[in-house]
Order: C-alpha cells, then sequence, then structure tokens
C-alpha cells in the first residue's frame, strides 16, 4: 500500500512539473505569436493609413503621397485601425494599444531625394526613348555647356572690338585734324603768292581754330586707349577661370583671335608716344603762325601809305613766305582708321538690333504672352529646401527626371490655358512671373546657340573666307594687321548671334533647329546681315522680319534638328537637379491649390516609420494546476514592434 501511494504522489510530481513545462512552452509560443500578430495588425494599419493617399496628385502628377497636416490625426487614423484587430486578437488577448510615430518623412525632405524616387518609380513603368547612349549625352550635355560659356567669352570680346574700332575713328579724327591743316596752310601759301591778305587772315584763323581742337581729339583718343587696356584686363581676368574649362579644340579655336587683342594695345602704346608727339608739333607750329602777324602788319601799313612801293611791298610778301614755310604740319605715319566706317556701322547696328528684347524679336506674332505673377512665399523651393545626403542623382536618373519634367508640366509652345502658361521655364528659370522666365530661359538658349553658331563660323571654311574679306574691307589692306583680326571677331559674333535669333524664332513657331549646324542648314547670309543693319523697313531682308499677324511665315527650318521641348530638355540636363525637383514641387502645389486651398507639399508624407505597444494577457500560466510553479511570470506584459512604409 505504501509503495503504491508513493508512485502515485512521484507520477503526480512528474505530471504537473511535465504539465508546467508544457504551458510554459505553450505561452512561448503564444507569446511569439502575439508578437508576429502584433506586428500583422501594425503593417495593415499602415497600409490602410497610406491607402488614403493624395488622389488629384496621383491623377495629375502619378504621384502616390499622403497629406498629413498633423502627425497626431495620423496617430488617431493608426489607432482606429489598430482597434479592430485589438478587438478581435482572441487567445492573443491585447489591450492598451498606443502608437507612436518615430520618423516621418515628407516628399520634400533630404533634398528632395523621395521625390525623385516617386518620379523614378513611376517612370519604369514608361517608355522612354533615349535618343543617346549615356557617354554621348554627358558629351552632349557638356557641349551645351561649353557652348554657353563660349558666348561669354566671345561677346566680352565683341565688345573690346567695338572699343578699337571707336579708337581707331579717334584716330581718324586727329588725323582728319592734321589733314584739314595741311590743306589750309597749303591754301594759305597761295593767298601769299596771290597777295590774298583777307585770304591768308583767314586761313591762319582756321588753322588756330583746329590746332585748338586737338586737345580734345586727343584726350578722347587717350581716354579710348586706356578704357580699352584696362576693359581687356579685367576681360581676361574674368574668364581665365572659364576658358580654362574650355576642350583644348575650343581653346584652339578662339586662342588666335583672342590673342590679337592684346597684340593690338600693346602695339598702340607704341602708336601713342607717335600721336603725342605730332600733337605736341603741331600746338607747337602756334608760335610759328604767331610770328607772321608782324609781317602782315606791315604789309596792311604798306598797302594803306599813299606812296606804296609795290618793290617794298613785294619783299615783304616774300618774308611772309618764308616765315610760313619755315614749319610743317604734321603726319600720322602709323597705321591707323577704319577704311570703311560705313560698313563697320552696319556690323555694330545689327549687332544692337539682334541684341535688343529678345521677346520682341522672336515671339510669333499670332501668340500673346502671359503677364501671369506668382506668388512663391509658400513654395517649397522657399520654405522646405533641405541637404541630400547620399548619392547625388546619376546621369540615366536626371535623364528621365527630364522627360517626366517635359511630360507633366506646359511650356509656351503648349499654348496651355493654366494661370501658370511657362511651367518648364518656371522649373529651368525659377522667377516669379511668366514673362521673366520666358525671357530667361530664351536667353539661355540664344546663348547656347550662339555658341555653337559661332563654333559653326570659326570652323566652316566659306563663312571664314567671306568674314576676313569683309573685315580686310573695313579696316583696310595697309590698316593696323590685329584690327582685322577684332573686326573679324566682331563680324562673327553678330552674325551667330543674328543666327540665333533666327533660331529662336523658329524653335517658338514648332519647328526645328539642329544643334550641330552644317552649311545647308545655315539660314542667314553675310550680304543679309549686313543690309540688317540699314535703317530696316521695307529693305530689311524677308528672312529677318517677323510675318505679320495672318501672314504667312517662311519656312526657317527644313525639320531636321531639334524642337524647343528638347532644347529645354538640355537646359535641364546642364542645370542643378535639386533645384529642379523643388521647383517642380512648386508647380505641383501651385496647381493643386486651385482645387484644395490649403494643400502644402511639404505636408505629403513619402514615409513613416511607427512603433505600437500593446499589453498582452498571459494565457497559459494562470490554470491552477500550474499557477504556483510558474509564479514568477507576470500576468500580464507588454510589447511593442515597429514598422516602415514607404510609398
Amino acid at each position: 500500500m505504501r509503495k503504491c501511494c508513493s508512485t502515485t504522489i512521484f507520477l503526480s510530481i512528474i505530471f504537473v512539473l511535465v504539465s508546467a513545462l508544457i504551458f510554459g512552452l505553450l505561452e512561448s509560443a503564444r507569446t511569439a505569436g502575439v508578437r508576429f500578430y502584433l506586428q500583422t495588425a501594425a503593417d495593415s494599419s499602415i497600409d490602410s493609413l497610406f491607402s488614403e493617399y493624395h488622389r488629384d496628385v496621383w491623377e495629375d502628377y502619378r504621384l502616390i503621397l499622403l497629406e498629413c497636416r498633423k502627425e497626431q490625426k495620423a496617430v488617431k487614423s493608426l489607432e482606429a485601425y489598430l482597434k479592430t484587430y485589438v478587438e478581435n486578437s482572441g487567445i492573443y488577448r491585447l489591450k492598451e494599444p498606443s502608437v507612436n510615430i518615430s520618423d516621418i518623412q515628407y516628399i520634400t525632405d533630404n533634398g528632395g531625394k523621395w521625390f525623385e524616387n516617386e518620379v523614378l518609380d513611376y517612370m519604369k513603368y514608361n517608355l522612354i526613348d533615349f535618343e543617346h547612349t549615356p557617354e554621348t549625352t554627358q558629351q552632349l550635355a557638356k557641349d551645351i555647356e561649353e557652348a554657353g560659356t563660349m558666348k561669354e567669352i566671345t561677346t566680352a570680346y565683341g565688345e573690346h572690338s567695338k572699343e578699337a574700332a571707336g579708337l581707331e575713328k579717334s584716330l581718324s579724327k586727329i588725323s582728319s585734324n592734321f589733314n584739314t591743316q595741311k590743306e589750309l596752310y597749303n591754301q594759305a601759301l597761295e593767298d601769299i603768292k596771290n597777295k590774298n591778305r583777307a585770304g591768308f587772315e583767314d586761313k591762319v584763323v582756321r588753322i588756330k581754330a583746329e590746332i585748338g581742337k586737338l586737345d580734345n581729339l586727343l584726350s578722347d583718343y587717350q581716354r579710348k586707349a586706356d578704357k580699352l587696356s584696362e576693359n581687356l584686363s579685367e576681360t581676361e581676368a574674368k574668364y581665365s577661370e572659364k576658358w580654362e574649362s574650355l576642350s583644348e579644340n575650343n581653346k584652339e579655336l578662339l586662342s588666335g583671335n583672342i590673342s590679337s587683342y592684346r597684340t593690338y594695345t600693346d602695339n598702340d602704346g607704341v602708336r601713342r608716344m607717335e600721336i603725342l608727339n605730332k600733337v605736341d608739333a603741331a600746338k607747337e607750329n602756334t608760335r610759328y603762325i604767331d610770328c607772321t602777324d608782324d609781317i602782315l602788319s606791315r604789309i596792311e601799313d604798306r598797302e594803306d601809305e599813299e606812296d606804296y612801293d609795290e618793290d617794298e611791298a613785294d619783299e615783304l610778301w616774300d618774308e611772309l613766305k618764308s616765315q610760313w614755310e619755315t614749319f610743317n604740319i604734321p603726319v600720322i605715319e602709323s597705321r591707323h582708321g577704319i577704311a570703311d566706317e560705313k560698313k563697320e556701322e552696319l556690323i555694330e547696328n545689327a549687332g544692337k538690333k539682334f541684341g535688343g528684347e529678345i521677346l520682341e524679336l522672336v515671339i510669333p506674332p499670332d501668340r500673346t504672352l502671359s503677364h501671369t505673377s506668382i506668388d512663391t512665399i509658400a513654395f517649397p523651393s522657399k520654405t522646405s529646401v533641405s541637404e541630400r545626403l547620399g548619392e547625388n542623382t546619376g546621369l540615366i536618373d536626371a535623364v528621365i527626371m527630364d522627360e517626366y519634367a517635359v511630360r507633366f508640366f506646359t511650356d509656351f509652345t503648349d499654348k496651355s490655358e493654366k494661370e501658370v502658361q511657362y511651367e518648364l521655364e518656371y522649373i529651368i528659370a525659377g522667377l516669379d512671373n511668366d514673362t521673366s522666365n520666358l525671357r530667361s530661359v530664351l536667353l539661355k538658349i540664344l546663348a547656347i546657340r550662339e555658341g555653337l553658331n559661332y563654333i559653326h563660323i570659326v570652323t566652316d571654311k566659306n563663312k571664314m573666307d567671306q568674314v576676313n574679306t569683309l573685315a580686310n574691307i573695313i579696316s583696310g589692306v595697309f590698316g593696323v594687321p590685329a584690327l582685322s583680326v577684332l573686326i573679324s571677331c566682331l563680324i562673327i559674333g553678330v552674325w551667330a548671334l543674328a543666327e540665333s535669333i533666327i533660331d529662336i524664332r523658329a524653335l517658338l513657331a514648332g519647328k526645328k533647329v539642329p544643334i550641330y549646324k552644317t552649311a545647308s542648314d545655315w539660314k542667314l547670309s553675310l550680304d543679309s546681315l549686313l543690309a540688317s543693319g540699314g535703317s530696316g523697313g521695307s529693305s530689311e531682308p524677308p528672312l529677318l522680319k517677323k510675318p505679320e499677324k495672318g501672314e504667312e511665315a517662311e519656312d526657317e527650318s527644313d525639320g531636321k534638328g531639334i524642337d524647343y521641348e528638347a532644347y529645354l530638355r538640355l537646359m535641364l540636363l546642364v542645370e542643378d537637379g535639386v533645384v529642379q525637383d523643388y521647383r517642380m514641387m512648386d508647380m505641383i502645389q501651385h496647381n493643386i491649390g486651385y482645387k484644395k486651398k490649403d494643400f502644402l507639399m511639404n505636408k505629403m508624407i513619402y514615409g513613416m516609420n511607427i512603433s505600437v505597444q500593446c499589453t498582452s494577457e498571459r494565457a497559459f500560466c494562470r490554470f491552477g494546476l500550474v499557477r504556483d510553479e510558474l509564479a514568477s511570470m507576470e500576468s500580464s506584459y507588454k510589447l511593442g514592434v515597429n514598422t516602415l512604409k514607404v510609398y
């Protein structure tokens, strides 16, 4: 009997211990299940919250974003979604749920990187026709940047060509003054031979008057010479870094012409010494001229005498002649002046005409400019710019971002009826009104086209022959050698500018213009350029005249090349990607704001990290059979999970 009891007790103890182990294992498994259940609940809740994405943003711009003005509102929504899981937790016995947003990323955060991710995620499902490989695209972008740099450099030196032409004209005035003096001197000599005292006195007065003008003429020449040298030094210093950024090929194209400017100013230093000496010599002549006053007085007295003696009078006239011949009128021996000032002025006038207000030169007559002003004070680019972490956008991704911009935002050629009509132009320029944005973009395209057209001219033998011939005509065969090169640079710059205006006019009319032109693509002849520098009117070449409203425009393009939109793509490619991202968000906010007045991009959530905490009651450690054995385990405990969600 005793043995049977001991066996029963032993088995009972074993049963209790085994039960405690089993229930402990069950509780452990339930706890793991609770965590998994809670993780599922958290994931489902945040998925439910993110399903409330902004429908207008998706419909208009294919971006999936959650609008959240207050984080507490998002917390309450998450708790509401979580409540269903808690109430139906069954054996998991969840209660007292709480949600905390540990991290939230708005679409404007991280330097616009999240915006790029959203765009790229959408665009990967779209067919994009890449016209160039990454290598050729990179080279094209570099060429575009260099074209703008070359435009800046050549325009600056072109202004020095005008200064040099003005300097030569100042020298011509001094030379003309000497020539006038010489002519009057010879006429006075004839008056002496003819014993014409009144005529001689008149010539003397006029020569003195010409000598009196020399100080002002010399001062004007020196001022222009000093200004040219000073401005040239400033240009050399200003563009030294940009010069180094040019490719060796483009440096070679420009270096020969640019070096001529310094050669010209250096040589002018020697010429200036001659001019100073000649002017001093001309002013010294005044002393010799004054010596004739006494002889003239004696001649006048002799003529008034009653016993006029012709022989004595002849002696006085001979003395006057000898005195008159003691001095010489100076002549500038150095090469100077411009042989054909009229043609030089035509070139300068053409440059002024095509360098005027670009909108007046290129806008089609049937289009009305938009003058919409943009209130940018609440734009993401003004309020939400942040530093970007991580790697910069790669070339292919940058091209895709530009493609997105072109597809979803309007430009001048779209003839949009939106309030802001030139959205792409805003993304590039970032100014606060349509007109300014369009002007800024057109000037950028002008710089690109002008640089590329300049390169075309200097690499086209036929065009350079025409340029050099005209430059030689203007400067003169026996003129200053370096001046001819400077005039050539002026002609090339104005010609490239005028052709670029024609290019932009074609682009805005919906036509195409090649990036790199050939001789067959060129539209403007040098003769037409000269004609355009005239007074205009009916004599202006048809290619340079804007057609009247309702009048058919001449075909300025044969369909080769790329259109205005494609040029905007190129400009987007070389601009700062982060700046563009924020400006695209500016336009999205502006346009969605018409449907919802308080819409803000910096309140649109891209991603969120939340932590969820709950209390769970234990289920398998509360049975009386094992309560004492599992007494160390509390009846309930807290547990938490984290979950991250991004669009």
